[in-house]
C-alpha cells in the first residue's frame, strides 16, 4: 500500500515506538498524520501535516471522530510492564480499548490496521519465534496475546485488514524501559552480574524497529500475519554492558556475583520491602534471542542501524536523560 497521499492516525504517539513512527512516516508523502495524545509529551513536529488529538483509547467520540476519512491505523497504545498497574489496567486498555478502536476502524472503513504487539505473547523461552507455543509469563503478555486472537478473528470473520507487528526489546531516543536502567547502573561504574554475563540478549534499534513497520504497511503480504520484527544479532550480557561503557567512556568495574546467593538476598528484599528485584533478576540472567526470519522473509531486511550504530546515534539523549 503506498503512502502517498494518505491519512493516517497513530495512537501512542507520545511513546517511544510512536514518536519515531511519526517522524518516518513524516518522509512520505502522507497528507494528514493524525496523532492521539493525553499529553505533547516528547512529541514536538512542527509539520503542518501533523494533528494533535487530545485523549486515549477510552474516548469513544473522540475516535469515531479521528476515524473520520482515515486509511490507516496505527496502534502503538498499551499498557506496558509497570508494577504499579493492576490486572483490570491491562485488560482494560490492551483488549477492551483495542478491541474496541478494532471495531470502530471497521465501521470507519479503514484500509490498513497494524496492532503493534510484543514477543511477550510467547512462552519464556531462550529463544522465540512464531512457531514457539503462546504462553505468556506475564499480565502484559496475556493481554497483548487476546487482542492478537480478537483482531486476528475479525481478519477470518470479516476480512479486517490487520497486520500484527510483535516488537522484540527496544532501545533508543525516548526509552523508558530496561535499557535506560542499564545504562545508569553503568554511569556508576560498578556494575553487579549475577552469574557469569554469558547469557545472550538481543536488543532492537528502535528506528530499525519503525522500518519494519513501515515495511509493513507498503505490502499486502502482511495482511492476517502477525511476525516477529527484532535484530538478528546476539551478544552476550557481559559483552553488550562493556560495549555501551566504552562507546561512553566509562571505565567499568563489573562484580559477578554467584546467582544463587544473590537471588536468595532478592528474594528477601521482595518480602520485606515489596520490591520486585526478583523477576527482574530473572529478566537479566535469562537468553533472550529472536528469531526474526520470517518478517524478512515478509517484508524484505529492515535493519539500518543495528546495535552498535543505533547506539552511537541515540547515546547522546540518554547520556543527557539518564540520571
Amino acid at each position: 500500500m503506498e503512502l502517498t497521499g494518505k491519512v493516517i492516525f497513530i495512537t501512542g504517539a507520545t511513546g517511544c515506538v510512536g514518536n519515531h513512527l511519526l517522524d518516518r512516516l513524516l518522509d512520505f508523502d502522507c497528507k494528514e498524520i493524525r496523532c492521539l495524545v493525553r499529553n505533547k509529551g516528547f512529541l514536538s513536529s512542527s509539520d503542518e501535516r501533523v494533528v494533535i488529538i487530545h485523549g486515549d483509547l477510552s474516548s469513544e467520540d473522540v475516535i469515531n471522530q479521528a476515524l473520520s476519512n482515515v486509511d490507516i491505523v496505527i496502534n502503538c497504545a498499551a499498557q506496558v510492564h509497570s508494577y504499579n498497574s493492576s490486572e483490570e489496567d491491562f485488560i482494560q486498555i490492551n483488549v477492551t480499548q483495542t478491541d474496541n478502536l478494532m471495531k470502530l476502524s471497521m465501521a470507519n472503513n479503514i484500509s490498513r490496521f497494524i496492532l503493534i504487539s510484543t514477543v511477550a505473547t510467547y512462552e519464556d523461552s531462550s529463544i522465540v519465534s512464531e512457531s514457539s507455543k503462546r504462553i505468556p509469563a506475564s499480565i502484559y503478555g496475556k493481554s497483548k496475546l487476546a487482542a492478537e486472537e480478537i483482531a486476528l478473528g475479525y481478519f477470518s470473520d470479516f476480512g479486517f485488514p490487520v497486520s500484527i507487528v510483535q516488537l522484540g526489546t527496544l532501545f533508543g531516543k525516548y526509552d523508558r524501559g530496561n535499557f535506560g536502567g542499564l545504562i545508569k547502573i553503568i554511569k556508576k561504574r560498578i556494575f553487579p552480574i549475577l552469574g557469569f554475563g554469558k547469557n545472550v540478549k538481543s536488543f532492537t534499534y528502535v528506528k530499525d524497529a519503525v522500518n519494519g513497520i513501515v515495511s509493513t504497511i507498503l505490502t499486502d503480504k502482511t495482511l492476517g500475519e502477525r511476525f516477529i520484527i527484532s535484530d538478528s544479532l546476539e551478544v552476550s550480557f557481559v559483552n553488550l554492558i562493556r560495549q555501551v561503557s566504552n562507546e561512553i567512556n566509562t571505565k567499568l568495574y563489573i562484580i559477578r556475583i554467584p546467582y544463587k546467593v544473590s537471588f536468595f538476598v532478592l528474594l528477601l528484599i521482595d518480602k520485606f520491602f515489596k520490591r520486585n528485584l526478583s523477576y527482574k533478576a530473572k529478566a537479566l540472567i535469562k537468553e533472550t534471542k529472536y528469531d526474526a526470519s520470517y518478517s524478512k522473509e515478509l517484508i524484505g531486511d529492515y535493519i539500518e542501524f543495528g546495535f552498535v550504530d543505533g547506539f552511537r546515534d541515540c547515546k547522546q539523549w540518554y547520556l543527557g536523560n539518564v540520571r
